[in-house]
């Protein structure tokens, strides 16, 4: 059996730019038992696969990139910020030929027909019997879709984020729920990033669903974090501004801090919820306190080692009850970082903030007072370290997450 499995081929299909390097390491734990994996993507410049991770070493899988369509997911990150500019005003004087929108695929449209050629090629050059797509875009799952009119292979179709029953969307369009249930139609299975997103997706496919975690590439050792004059918690990445909330969180802040206390807790946000929470200091009276700073959008490597030099790291709690399934990627790369996560402005009854206190790896902190009440203990500590759930710790990571799948997946086909 074991030297069969050597000889199974699989494709992944989706843009890399959105994936990162989630899927391509989980697809390498399941290289480690028996599948030879290709990937592709639409083709991805030096700063894209500079800024999403994408060149690291001992990968397992071979990469095929699209020629006719490059990737239009944050296009000059990984350049430098002169070097981004020219590039844009380049892009703005001459047209991109490969950009041609659609209702639903938007720019994405034009990939669908060069990949599906792209995948008739391989088929030829070298067979597969598995094609795996992920989503975001939903493009990959309906090449793969069209790809299965002609040709018989298994598919199975992996959700990061769902489509039509998104969580960001504010009314579900029952056209397209409809048409994304038409196209799952030839899926053998699906898989998606949390069970929540596997209760909704339920709802439009009724096939096997399998939970496969975004989970984490290296697990650091815990650190002893020492209250000092400053103690620097970091909040890196976005805010979803419909269900998640930071004023709690700057209101504890801002009153800890007022108190005159030896200690001072300082607020270090970066990345693309830069201009929200401007706005929501600024409707506080707290924009340009000395505690609250700002940073720029970072690659991958530098944005890890940001979250693994703060003395605390911010996650968001989701305020609606009934969004209980966001696992956000950075949710995993906290836990693995071995500092501290302190849980803001939640109900503790999602699934990220059940895992967090499952792992033993942080705090769920519901209100202000309760921040308040946590900074000021933190104080009277001096100090502070984790003592994780390793077992449950461990099993968190992308190989583990790839092995697994991969043993759902030899039960399906």
């Amino acid at each position: 059996m074991a030297n069969e499995m050597e000889n199974r081929h699989l494709v992944f299909i989706s843009d890399l730019g959105h994936t990162g390097p989630i899927w391509p390491q989980i697809l390498d734990g399941m290289s480690q038992d028996g599948w030879r994996v290709t990937i592709l993507t639409p083709k991805l410049n030096y700063g894209q696969r500079k800024f999403f991770h994408l060149n690291y070493r001992n990968r397992k899988w071979s990469l095929v990139q699209t020629k006719e369509f490059s990737s239009p997911y944050r296009s000059y990150q990984g350049y430098p910020g002169v070097v981004r500019k020219v590039l844009q005003m380049f892009s703005k004087v001459i047209p991109s030929s490969t950009i041609l929108q659609d209702a639903y695929l938007g720019e994405y449209a034009r990939w669908k027909e060069v990949a599906v050629c792209e995948l008739k090629r391989l088929l030829l050059k070298d067979p597969f019997e598995l094609i795996l797509t992920s989503s975001s875009p939903f493009v990959s799952h309906v090449i793969a879709n069209e790809f299965l009119n002609s040709h018989d292979v298994y598919w199975i179709a992996d959700y990061r984020d769902l489509w039509s029953l998104n969580h960001n969307l504010p009314v579900f369009d029952k056209t397209q729920v409809a048409f994304e249930n038409e196209v799952l139609s030839k899926a053998v299975a699906c898989s998606t990033a949390s069970e929540g997103f596997a209760q909704s997706l339920a709802n439009i496919y009724s096939g096997p669903i399998k939970v496969v975690l975004n989970g984490f590439d290296r697990l650091y050792e815990p650190r002893r974090i020492y209250i000092r004059r400053k103690v620097r918690i970091v909040y890196p990445g976005q805010i979803y501004e419909n269900f998640q909330d930071i004023r709690p969180i700057l209101k504890a802040l801002s009153s800890f801090n007022s108190k005159n206390f030896p200690t001072k807790f300082e607020l270090f946000v970066s990345g693309y919820a830069i201009t929200y929470v401007k706005r929501v200091a600024r409707d506080l009276g707290i924009l340009g306190v000395d505690w609250l700073d700002f940073g720029k959008v970072l690659p991958l490597k530098k944005n890890l080692e940001l979250q693994r030099n703060a003395d605390l790291l911010l996650l968001l709690g989701t305020t609606d009850p009934k969004v209980k399934g966001i696992m956000q990627t950075k949710l995993f790369e906290y836990i693995s970082s071995g500092v501290p996560i302190v849980v803001s402005g939640g109900s503790s009854l999602d699934e990220s903030s059940l895992l967090i206190s499952k792992t033993r790896t942080g705090f769920l902190l519901n209100n202000e007072d309760d921040i308040f009440n946590f900074l000021n203990d933190l104080v009277a500590r001096h100090s502070i370290k984790l003592d994780p759930n390793l077992p449950l710790v461990q099993g968190l990571t992308r190989h583990r997450q790839g092995l697994e799948f991969s043993h759902f997946v030899k039960n399906i086909i």
